[in-house]
């Protein structure tokens, strides 16, 4: 079972499925892009943008508008956690 904080508890399988979906492609190269992200996991663009914000507000990710996503040491911790649970 994963140790995480109330806060990391809060974020939605989907918004997991992104972080591990950076995190995988981020073994591969630093950045992804954010069209990337959305191909991989079916969704519409907006809804790529929308989440790539709310994870750069929680420190997550670092995401230039429109332009490549790279994960925060706090994200690749996170995501480290999250295939740990697998």
């Amino acid at each position: 079972m994963m140790n995480l904080t109330q806060s990391e508890r809060l974020l939605s399988e989907q918004i997991q499925e992104y972080l591990k979906t950076i995190y995988r492609h981020s073994k591969i190269t630093e950045s992804v892009q954010i069209n990337f992200v959305a191909a991989k996991l079916g969704l519409p663009s907006a809804a790529a943008q929308k989440t790539a914000q709310f994870l750069q507000q929680t420190g997550m990710i670092l995401y230039e508008k429109y332009g490549r996503i790279i994960l925060t040491e706090d994200g690749k911790r996170y995501a480290e956690r999250l295939f740990g649970d697998e």
